[in-house]
């Protein structure tokens, strides 16, 4: 009778562990409330979009999920708005931002460079994005944790036309609760 409790006791604390970590990994098939009802008219890359942890060159108490994002405005000149990266974190998105507020085209201006043929030219100029030009953040993170927890996640972008018209674009990520290898 007590070896039979311990195993049933042992299986449920096994299977709410897995619980979890599940809620940690799992992959919203819906898009954040902010984005989902806009016109999709931003290509957004993250590379790679499976993403190991690094040790956090400012606070070694921290790990962060390093990428590179490149971005593209695919029919239109647009201003960028707003962007930010959102966790699925049990059944909702949650802001990822560091700052726990979305990012303004100032951000962008200073992260995002303009990719020419013979590397990357310059900072993105009052937050433009000129059709078909790549814009690309080399030093992008996803995620400063002390754990390492993986998570399920997006950048989103919106920005506006030249009449206001807002669109969006977003980028999908899974960050590894490992180390990367070097």
């Amino acid at each position: 009778m007590k070896r039979g409790l311990v195993y049933i006791l042992l299986l449920l604390f096994l299977f709410s562990c897995k619980e979890n970590n599940k809620t940690n990994t799992e992959i919203s098939p819906d898009l954040p409330d902010k984005i989902k009802n806009l016109p999709e008219e931003i290509q957004v890359v993250h590379d790679p979009s499976e993403i190991y942890a690094v040790v956090y060159e400012k606070d070694s108490n921290y790990y962060i999920w390093r990428h590179k994002t490149s971005i593209i405005s695919l029919r239109r000149d647009l201003q960028i708005v707003e962007f930010g990266s959102m966790n699925f974190i049990n059944g909702n998105w949650i802001l990822g931002n560091y700052t726990k507020q979305s990012f303004t085209k100032e951000h962008f201006e200073m992260w995002y460079q303009r990719k020419t043929k013979t590397g990357l030219k310059g900072f993105c100029t009052d937050g433009i994005l000129k059709k078909g030009v790549e814009y690309v953040d080399n030093h992008n993170y996803s995620i400063k944790r002390k754990d390492l927890t993986p998570r399920n996640g997006l950048w989103y972008y919106i920005a506006k036309d030249s009449g206001g018209k807002e669109y969006m674009g977003y980028g999908r990520y899974k960050t590894i609760g490992k180390l990367k290898n070097n």
